[in-house]
């Protein structure tokens, strides 16, 4: 009976697919203290939800924001953040984030937020970030701080000088770079 038991405990978590989302001490993010947005995001403002496309929504989430980390999925997480006391429902697309889910996460979330980097960056930059939008004059890191990554499946490089965020499920945003990789154009 004990290894029956045994067994079906191995097999059920074999096959949760719930990701384990962890910091780099291994330490769950879920219900941690003092975890905080690595970029800039965009939310529906009516839904409160935000996508792994990374849609440009109106309800802006600064960068550095504490957030609470409720519930994970394998196909969603759950949390509030200090900026608002909002509570939001972040929803993951395999094709569009084009990596397994902990690991998209990982680049939005995070147990520390270095504001000194932003304060390093140019004031095009700075302001891009406190807006959250793209804007010209801006660096890569910049539009990455302002705008959160690029969708894998439009961009698969941040190394690319064309970048295409979605606005909504029909309108994009591409972003242009000089080989300098600073924004030189818009089209919105």
């Amino acid at each position: 009976m004990r290894t029956l038991v045994l067994t079906l405990a191995l097999l059920l978590g074999a096959c949760s697919s719930a990701p384990a989302l962890k910091d780099d001490r291994g330490q769950s993010l879920i219900g941690a203290s003092q975890v905080y947005t690595l970029t800039n995001l965009h939310a529906d403002p009516q839904r409160k939800r935000l996508f792994a496309v990374n849609y440009q929504q109106s309800d802006l989430i600064p960068l550095c924001t504490e957030v609470k980390l409720l519930d994970l999925s394998a196909k969603r997480l759950q949390f509030t953040s200090t900026h608002n006391n909002v509570t939001y429902d972040y929803f993951y697309h395999k094709k569009a984030a084009a990596e397994p889910f902990d690991a998209h996460l990982k680049r939005y979330f995070g147990t520390s937020c270095n504001k000194a980097e932003v304060k390093a960056l140019s004031k095009a930059d700075q302001e891009g970030i406190s807006t959250g939008k793209v804007k010209e004059g801006m660096t890569k890191k910049g539009v990455i701080l302002a705008a959160g990554y690029p969708p894998s499946h439009v961009t698969p490089s941040t190394d690319a000088n064309e970048w295409t965020y979605w606005k909504s499920r029909y309108d994009r945003l591409i972003v242009r770079f000089n080989d300098a990789g600073i924004v030189d154009s818009i089209q919105d």
